[in-house]
């Protein structure tokens, strides 16, 4: 029987560094931006959990990101990390605020030892060049 995962994001924060060859730009994305990511996550088997990661646009529209997760608040009988995703990001900025995002990747379950691609779709709004939240829909293909 598959395993499938899926996860959504919600109620997040991203603090952003931008370079200095893009601080001129009049949109708030822009190439060598580098982002710091908080999350919460939620998935239909265990309700609460939370990540951390980083992701990096070379472009305005193509990045990478790093980032862990622990499905839940149970310190005492586990890992701090349960999955480590690892993807490519293409977004599409449709105003100097808002961009939507495809996401497609693969995830490293450290409880089995085992790896599941993943995709997801996203939208982020950018406060100012430093500060974001976004959404984001994860899907894992099982193991």
């Amino acid at each position: 029987m598959k395993r499938i995962l899926s996860t959504l994001s919600a109620l997040l924060l991203t603090i952003g560094f931008v370079s200095a060859a893009d601080t001129n730009s009049t949109s708030f994305f822009t190439s060598k931006e580098l982002t710091f990511d908080t999350f919460a996550t939620y998935q239909s088997s265990v309700p609460w959990g939370y990540g951390i990661g980083l992701t990096y646009y070379q472009t305005e529209n193509i990045g990478i990101s790093v980032w862990t997760a622990r499905d839940n608040f149970d310190w005492a009988n586990g890992k701090l990390i349960q999955s480590l995703d690892t993807s490519l990001r293409l977004r599409l900025p449709l105003t100097d605020t808002v961009a939507p995002y495809v996401t497609m990747g693969n995830r490293w379950l450290t409880d089995t030892d085992t790896q599941t691609p993943v995709a997801g779709l996203g939208v982020q709004y950018k406060f100012n060049k430093k500060l974001s939240a976004f959404v984001e829909g994860t899907y894992g293909f099982g193991a």
